[in-house]
């Protein structure tokens, strides 16, 4: 029991464990939501019933995106991408991923992209750990399963 609590397999499974009792959102809080975007006003969710904003230094849950996330160039702090909202990241099962003017690490890019269908990038750099920039071919390489690209 613990072990289906604390690695649920797809979200329609999680949800109907959590609508059946409680305890199991208790255990291991996750809030699946469908995209998640940055712009001016801060990040947004998107749930069933349209957007909500959220605050990433108070939410408490672990966030499930299932389909989009979307960064624009506001959500840049000197430059580089604004990595705090990714420990708050359960799973990223997105299908569509947009960086617009982001400076953003290899490690945050392999995590954000790692199921991505869809890819936009437009004037994005991606670094080692050491600074270096990634080339374009190696980032393809790691994303085997991408079948469209705009850049």
């Amino acid at each position: 029991m613990h072990y289906i609590t604390k690695n649920p397999k797809n979200t329609e499974g999680y949800q109907k464990m959590v609508q059946s009792c409680k305890y199991f959102f208790l255990k291991n809080p996750i809030l699946i939501i469908f995209g998640l975007n940055y712009s001016q006003t801060g990040w947004t969710a998107s749930i069933k019933n349209g957007y909500k904003n959220i605050d990433k230094n108070t939410i408490l849950c672990k966030l499930w995106i299932t389909d989009t996330i979307r960064v624009y160039r506001d959500n840049i702090i000197n430059g580089t991408f604004d990595s705090s909202i990714i420990p708050k990241i359960y799973r990223c099962a997105v299908k569509y991923l947009s960086l617009y003017e982001q400076i953003i690490s290899l490690n945050e890019f392999t995590f954000l992209c790692s199921s991505a269908e869809r890819l936009t990038l437009e004037e994005v750099t991606v670094k080692n750990d050491d600074g270096i920039e990634v080339a374009f071919e190696n980032l393809i390489k790691k994303l085997p399963q991408l079948k469209g690209i705009v850049l």
